[in-house]
């Protein structure tokens, strides 16, 4: 919504929409959540108890009741007839009722599915992928388009030295790391964007493993191995924190081993959510792992511009113009140009060290059927059904 100006009513189906410059990214914005469409009531209900489940959409289904931290039940909507044009069911939705529980522990959720307590288990564990792949079930797999997970850089500090950001992006195996942590639905990645993100740019040349030439660019930053195999410089050792926001992935324990190889001893912090944002805020970190999901490259700008909120303290370059040009671009020639020269830059610079391309896996009974995700990776609910 930067540049918003003011909104006008042309009739009963369409507005005019007024930004101070264009903005090239909104009409993909207006098909997330985050722009989706509230009843006047609820626009005039105050913010806490939107939170807590008192609003009104306009979508196939109603908000029945949202309990904190167990469940969440939808009912269908009566009369409902404006899907979109790409629905297969052209009026209401099929199931009469939708509920969503909290399961926060992964085991607990592939027991819930396979016991029929549920049709559809979220984030499936790589471990029982292929479990679920059979004899009554399925996967729903989608890519996740945007920011592939990366390691994000405080570029303050031992950080801010590019020559030893650029050994981090040479240290990781990629390719290791998917085979030995994530398994075959995930993808190295190739680029600072998901290769499911549109005007993509594949930068795969950018992100080879070269630890000789991490440990080369580690030695011309005054970092030499010490007697326990960490670089040590002016007498104090080259140890990083690696913010996290708990449980912690076992991505992250692959990484440390990968760049404790090339002598960067790497501290795992794993704090709970609430004091993983104060203390991001804060720029109490290192290295943290923010990944963002859209299915346009205005990603980028969210994350790299240093007139934005710029948690990674990057410092105005031709970057921030490269970022301005894509999002105000009405061309998508000039766009894709831009997108380019941003992730070319971002790259050249080191200013985040991509890991892999993310992966979204459902587990789902074969009692559910045409259920699918949205671009942004959420269920898309209006034409699911069960088998009768």
């Amino acid at each position: 919504m930067r540049g918003y100006q003011g909104t006008t009513v042309v009739d009963a189906h369409r507005l005019h929409v007024d930004f101070d410059s264009p903005n090239a990214q909104f009409l993909q914005a207006t098909s997330g959540a985050g722009l989706g469409i509230l009843s006047p009531a609820t626009a005039g209900t105050p913010l806490a108890d939107r939170c807590r489940g008192r609003f009104v959409g306009s979508g196939p289904y109603v908000l029945d009741h949202y309990t904190s931290n167990q469940e969440v039940v939808l009912k269908r909507r009566a009369g409902y007839s404006w899907p979109s044009s790409l629905a297969k069911v052209r009026g209401e939705a099929s199931l009469a009722e939708v509920r969503f529980v909290f399961v926060p522990e992964a085991g607990a959720r592939t027991t819930a599915l396979r016991s029929g307590q549920v049709q559809v288990a979220e984030n499936v564990q790589p471990a029982d992928q292929d479990s679920f792949a059979k004899d009554g079930f399925h996967l729903l797999v989608t890519r996740v388009p945007g920011l592939v997970p990366p390691l994000s850089l405080n570029h303050a500090g031992v950080l801010a030295d590019e020559r030893v950001r650029q050994a981090l992006l040479l240290a990781v195996d990629r390719a290791d790391l998917v085979r030995t942590v994530l398994g075959p639905r995930f993808e190295p990645a190739t680029g600072v964007l998901a290769a499911t993100t549109p005007l993509y740019v594949d930068q795969s040349d950018k992100l080879r493993y070269d630890p000789d030439r991490a440990a080369e660019l580690l030695d011309e930053a005054g970092w030499r191995p010490g007697p326990d195999g960490i670089r040590v410089k002016d007498g104090k050792p080259l140890t990083l924190n690696w913010l996290i926001p708990a449980p912690m992935p076992p991505v992250d324990e692959y990484v440390q081993q990968q760049l404790r190889k090339v002598g960067v001893d790497v501290k795992l912090n794993a704090v709970p959510p609430t004091k993983y944002v104060e203390q991001q805020q804060a720029g109490k970190f290192d290295i943290t792992a923010v990944a963002v999901t859209r299915a346009d490259p205005d990603v980028l700008r969210n994350i790299f511009y240093s007139k934005g909120s710029n948690l990674w303290h990057l410092p105005p370059s031709k970057l921030d113009d490269y970022l301005e040009q894509q999002a105000a671009a009405t061309d998508e020639g000039k766009r894709r140009e831009a997108v380019a020269k941003a992730a070319e830059w971002i790259l050249d610079h080191a200013d985040t060290v991509p890991l892999y391309e993310n992966a979204l896996v459902h587990g789902v009974s074969d009692a559910v059927k045409d259920l699918e995700t949205d671009a942004s990776t959420r269920l898309d609910l209006h034409d699911a059904r069960l088998a009768s």
